[in-house]
């Protein structure tokens, strides 16, 4: 849950901050999630929430973390990971989701997601 993912982010910051280990933390946005939610329903909306995190976590690394931070956005926090090696992972996952259909009822929904990423020191 957001509360969650956001304990993780602050935890890590802080440990990065005294240890000067790399730390990298990416944004997800499912785009045109509206038009999910207009189209088919926010039923269908929140099923491909839920295979959206689903892929996300089937494709996370040890160590790594992912949740919700808002409405159809999506957090993930790389501990000791810097930002090329963070890039590369986030276009993986990005590959991964556009990959995958979600369903909902008999519907094949595909999705695909945008990605801002930062990371410290840097």
């Amino acid at each position: 849950n957001r509360s969650a993912i956001l304990d993780a982010a602050e935890g890590e910051f802080m440990r990065a901050g005294v240890t000067m280990a790399p730390l990298s933390v990416a944004l997800f946005d499912v785009d045109f999630f509206k038009k999910v939610n207009d189209t088919w329903g926010h039923a269908a909306g929140d099923a491909v929430l839920c295979h959206i995190a689903r892929v996300l976590r089937e494709q996370m690394r040890a160590g790594e973390y992912v949740g919700r931070y808002g409405g159809e956005e999506f957090l993930v926090v790389f501990p000791d990971v810097p930002l090329a090696q963070a890039a590369k992972a986030c276009e993986r996952l990005r590959q991964a989701v556009e990959r995958s259909v979600a369903t909902f009822e008999s519907l094949e929904i595909p999705v695909t997601i945008s990605i801002g990423l930062a990371s410290m020191p840097g």
